[in-house]
């Protein structure tokens, strides 16, 4: 967030626009502030936001493929390229839970519990490097689309995750791939490292309507960056229309 000012009692202002960020929903959705890099350094915030709102759609969920279903898989032709691991994961999503969810995490380990699973969201999915491909429909009228990604924060077999105090900064590493598609290639898709955590991330990779446009589906294909592993759970397409 950029600083706006700082008054003589060191109160900070900040703010910031979403106009070039929006963040899509259906009826309602929950904002709340990180306090510290792992969101448990007690602070005090007061927050004002401001929304703005047109009557027309802009943005529409037209798909979604979910890793570990084997129905979505074949229907997308969903090939996940050469795996690394496969598995299925139990964790918060990204947000104050993450903390509720960490504080289980740890008695469960000391009394062979589970209470952890209240806090999370059980999805499958694996790593891999290679070619990923799959299809996804789309509105033909479609203003372009958002690939919207769900990914863990860090490798499962990345030790210290659940720990709340670390002697040193913990960080997953970043994930590159280049973006096709119908063979054409549109951009990269990077997430850059991040302090690897228990609990799910959303990434998203938007995609310019000249590639788009007049189709009802397209064949993406997601090349990943030699020397990395690619992380997917699930896949979420939604098409912008009426917005011109």
């Amino acid at each position: 967030y950029p600083l706006h000012d700082i008054d003589a009692q060191d109160h900070s202002v900040m703010y910031r626009f979403h106009l070039s960020d929006l963040v899509p929903y259906y009826r309602s959705f929950r904002f709340a502030l990180e306090h510290g890099p792992e969101g448990n350094i007690p602070s005090n915030y007061s927050s004002t936001a401001f929304y703005y709102q047109v009557n027309t759609l802009a943005l529409e969920m037209t798909d979604q493929l979910d890793m570990g279903d084997p129905e979505s898989e074949l229907a997308h032709g969903y090939s996940p390229g050469k795996v690394a691991w496969r598995g299925c994961r139990n964790l918060p999503v990204e947000g104050d839970r993450q903390i509720v969810f960490n504080s289980a995490y740890i008695a469960d380990l000391k009394n062979a519990a589970t209470n952890r699973l209240s806090e999370a969201l059980h999805a499958c999915g694996q790593r891999s490097t290679g070619a990923i491909r799959f299809k996804a429909s789309i509105l033909p009228e479609n203003q372009g689309i958002k690939l919207r990604r769900l990914l863990d924060y860090a490798p499962p077999d990345m030790p210290g995750q659940q720990l709340e105090k670390r002697s040193k900064p913990l960080i997953a590493p970043g994930e590159k791939a280049q973006v096709y598609v119908d063979g054409r290639r549109v951009g990269e898709w990077y997430t850059p490292p991040r302090h690897a955590r228990l609990a799910w991330l959303e990434d998203d990779f938007e995609i310019r309507e000249r590639f788009t446009a007049g189709k009802k589906q397209v064949k993406i294909r997601l090349q990943v960056e030699l020397g990395t592993t690619w992380s997917d759970f699930q896949y979420r397409v939604y098409s912008y229309h009426g917005m011109k």
